[in-house]
């Protein structure tokens, strides 16, 4: 018992000699700066198009009907409503336009705005220009149709 005392008279010597005490609360975290790469936003946005792209070529192929091709710009909206990007960068500006240009309702189940308006058109133009100048353009990846 007396070695286990003196080890723990040694350890408080020494946290006080540190500038810590026992009734010191523990300092607030401080949480790091969380970047986001280019990579993954652009290829985020990749999915949208994903599912616009196949829902279309099934609608215009009569394979979807028009409450299919409803339900998968609604999904597109929400996947596009989760995407996020570097503040203040090119891809992140564009990204704000087509999340504003198109969105979910608060619902999640019905959709404000329009995947062809031009708004959103020259938002996701200017979109992958910037995620092509970081050498990330969006892919889509095609799944029906052929």
């Amino acid at each position: 018992m007396r070695r286990m005392s003196a080890s723990v008279a040694g350890a408080a010597l020494v946290l006080g000699a540190a500038g810590c005490s026992a009734g010191d609360p523990d300092p607030a975290p401080t949480a790091a700066p969380v970047s986001i790469p280019a990579e993954d936003t652009c290829g985020a946005f990749g999915d949208v198009l994903t599912i616009l792209n196949n829902a279309d070529v099934a609608w215009r192929e009569g394979r979807f009907a028009d409450s299919e091709m409803s339900g998968a710009r609604i999904l597109a909206a929400r996947v596009q409503a989760r995407i996020v990007a570097e503040p203040g960068s090119e891809i992140a500006d564009a990204l704000a336009r087509m999340q504003e240009a198109v969105q979910p309702a608060d619902s999640g189940f019905s959709l404000r705005g329009d995947f062809t308006s031009a708004e959103w058109r020259e938002a996701q133009d200017d979109f992958f220009l910037a995620c092509d100048a970081e050498g990330f353009p969006p892919a889509t990846q095609a799944w029906t149709g052929g």
